[in-house]
């Protein structure tokens, strides 16, 4: 199957390429390793917490069943590559930089593997190290070298790679299981049997019109995969529905082919050149980039960079097979001494905006899982804030490491908190944005009720009733009502307010109005006429000690977003009590 070797590249030999090519492969690891020795600074993002939490109560017979099912997993569970979370967290635990190695190792392995299939495609030598070169450094790939959770995505390359070098060299059995685990990691490969295809035409693997037939397997399994996504995707505009309309495809095309070259718009160039080519490793491998995009390209609204992993492989072979003869060589050597440079542009870039969300994220979980497993008793978290870009999925996930079986409720603070606050074990985990520090309040049984509320990290918010907005630092807003419950100490005579009036919300109401009410009796009512934090302190009727209910009742409404009159504030609390 190979071409050959150009009179004027000797140096390039098989002899020589057998002596130098362990050399070449350690130097390309350690310029990978140095592109990309940040990540082992790394940390879990939510998708990766959540991943790891589920993945310790995973019975490993579901995982198998799932494996070898025929049938598509509406959630989008994908056991051949989640095999790699129920390994890692037995094995790691939350060390980090085990999970990295491991990717870096897995991406390497590919590389490898694309040295491979492009051999025997019949490029040269050094036709096949400029494509590895550019699939191994490709940092639009950024976060599947960083992140765990696109681990499906690097495994669904593996085995798209197998399946091709071991179609080509005839093994059918071997071909066909790595396309089955393929799937199993990301649909993406639905259409990989038409690049099969294309294969046969160009590089027949067995002699005879029954060839064909060795690509029945490979049809038959996208087809039925292909069919149950179309009858089985939901109605709903998620970010998993599919759009099969041409804004749609144009959006998802002008974003991928932008991230190919790491330039905007060139990369739609590269099927002009199909024209002026006559080379049928150039057209496989840009069948390959087009087929392996091809159903994202329905899905708009889901957009990453880290997807055209899979998709590199073909565009790698395209330009690998562009780079002929001593023009050819030159030509490589230009492109490389324009694009690494950008391309480690692109990196750092990426890096910094990677290593401060691991940063919070590290802080978070560090502080949280060790106080959850000091107290396995609580089963229920109010979240109060959360680093940048965690979600609740990921906060859920890091506290189900901990107990495999043991679900936790998790609310955010400014949620409906009425069945949360019913629970004898509560945890209210306080995120300190600007000092990047979480604190942990805990409720017992035995822990009493307060009598005053101070706006702060270590307020007690399962205190708190309807109507809170987010903390924001020393003071949380109100809604036009809001509750709260306190107990009220024996011989209690007054109760006061702290409230921050800005200018510019006196400016939009021009004077807000406060009544207060205890047990529904109207105790105290306050005019705001000026700005600055203001203490108002009203005597009130004598009652007995006990749990009092609290009402703020603020007019007017005030309108923070002027497009939205959805939105609906009262005013911004520092403090209140008796």
């Amino acid at each position: 199957m190979r071409t050959g070797f150009s009179p004027s590249l000797k140096v390039f030999s098989e002899r020589s390429v057998r002596r130098w090519l362990p050399l070449a492969f350690v130097a390309l690891v350690l310029l990978f390793l140095v592109f990309n020795r940040g990540a082992y600074r790394g940390y879990f993002p939510d998708d990766d917490l959540d991943n790891m939490g589920n993945a310790r109560g995973l019975d490993l017979r579901y995982a198998t069943v799932k494996l070898l099912s025929p049938a598509l997993d509406t959630s989008n569970f994908r056991p051949a590559a989640f095999f790699y979370y129920i390994a890692m967290t037995r094995t790691a635990g939350f060390d980090f930089k085990k999970y990295i190695a491991v990717l870096h190792v897995l991406h390497l392995f590919n590389a490898w593997l694309l040295w491979c299939l492009v051999r025997r495609l019949g490029l040269n030598a050094w036709q096949s190290g400029a494509g590895v070169l550019f699939f191994t450094l490709h940092m639009a790939a950024f976060d599947i070298y960083w992140k765990p959770m696109y681990v499906f995505d690097l495994m669904c390359g593996t085995f798209t790679l197998l399946t091709l070098n071991a179609y080509l060299r005839g093994w059918l059995i071997a071909s066909i299981l790595s396309f089955w685990l393929a799937f199993k990691c990301k649909e993406i490969v639905v259409f990989l049997p038409l690049a099969l295809a294309a294969i046969e035409i160009q590089w027949p693997t067995a002699k005879g019109p029954s060839r064909w037939w060795r690509l029945a397997p490979f049809f038959a399994i996208s087809l039925s995969f292909g069919l149950q996504a179309m009858l089985r995707n939901p109605a709903s505009t998620g970010n998993y529905h599919l759009q099969i309309t041409l804004p749609a495809i144009a959006k998802s095309l002008l974003f991928y082919s932008s991230e190919w070259l790491l330039i905007p718009k060139l990369g739609m160039g590269l099927f002009l050149l199909l024209f002026v080519v006559n080379d049928p490793r150039f057209r496989l491998g840009m069948l390959l980039l087009l087929l392996l995009s091809a159903p994202m390209l329905f899905l708009p609204e889901r957009l990453f960079a880290a997807y055209i992993y899979v998709p590199l492989i073909g565009l790698s072979v395209a330009l690998a097979s562009l780079l002929r003869g001593r023009t050819g060589l030159i030509a490589a050597v230009v492109f490389f001494i324009a694009w690494l440079p950008w391309d480690h542009a692109t990196m750092r870039s990426k890096r910094k905006t990677a290593l401060a969300a691991a940063n919070e994220a590290r802080a978070w979980v560090e502080t949280a899982v060790p106080w959850a497993k000091a107290h396995p008793a609580v089963d229920t978290y109010i979240y109060d804030g959360a680093p940048v870009g965690m979600n609740p999925w990921g906060l859920r996930g890091a506290l189900l490491n901990l107990n495999a079986h043991t679900v936790p409720t998790i609310v955010a603070a400014d949620g409906d908190l009425h069945e949360a606050v019913k629970s004898d074990n509560l945890a209210v985990l306080v995120w300190d944005a600007p000092h990047r520090k979480l604190d942990i309040i805990a409720r017992s049984p035995k822990t009493p009720e307060a009598s005053y509320l101070t706006i702060s990290p270590t307020t007690p918010i399962w205190q708190l009733g309807d109507g809170w907005m987010a903390r924001e630092g020393a003071y949380r807003w109100s809604k036009p009502v809001a509750s709260a419950r306190l107990r009220r100490p024996d011989n209690a005579q007054e109760f006061d307010a702290v409230v921050n009036v800005s200018p510019a919300y006196l400016e939009a109401v021009h004077e807000a109005n406060l009544t207060v009410l205890l047990d529904g009796q109207a105790v105290a009512q306050q005019a705001f006429n000026k700005t600055g934090w203001l203490v108002m302190r009203w005597p009130i009727p004598a009652a007995p000690a006990g749990p009092v209910n609290v009402e703020f009742r603020i007019s007017p409404v005030f309108h923070p977003n002027a497009a939205d009159a959805s939105i609906e504030y009262g005013l911004p609390f520092g403090g209140f009590g008796f």
